[in-house]
């Protein structure tokens, strides 16, 4: 009797661990498509872009690319102001503005040079 349990519990055991070798498998199989997919990267019009985000493109396009760089070098030399004036804290708060302002402008660019879709 005892052998018997032992044989059916080893028995058990084999076929939980080859239904996970079967599973990890299949798992290992997905990673590599979904890498292989990642290397292909997203082909045009793939995927759409959501009602809110085209809103924003359609208004924002309407600034002229000259405003972000504009507003990038007031940010700085409203830094740099503050800073003369000892407002150390607040010439650093107004100076991480410049990056900011010129992603945005760099994306302005681009929904107008590549459109929004």
């Amino acid at each position: 009797m005892d052998r018997n349990i032992t044989s059916d519990v080893r028995d058990g055991m084999r076929d939980k661990i080859d239904e996970g070798g079967r599973a990890a498998g299949r798992a290992l199989k997905n990673i590599r498509s979904s890498a292989n997919r990642a290397q292909e990267g997203v082909s045009s019009h793939e995927h759409r872009e959501g009602t809110t985000t085209k809103a924003i493109e359609y208004f924002t396009s309407q600034v002229p690319s000259g405003t972000y760089l504009g507003l990038a070098i007031g940010s700085i030399a409203a830094s740099a102001a503050l800073q003369l004036m000892g407002r150390k804290e607040d010439a650093h708060f107004v100076g991480q503005w410049v990056p900011t302002i010129l992603i945005m402008g760099l994306y302005n660019k681009l929904v107008k040079l590549e459109g929004s879709e």
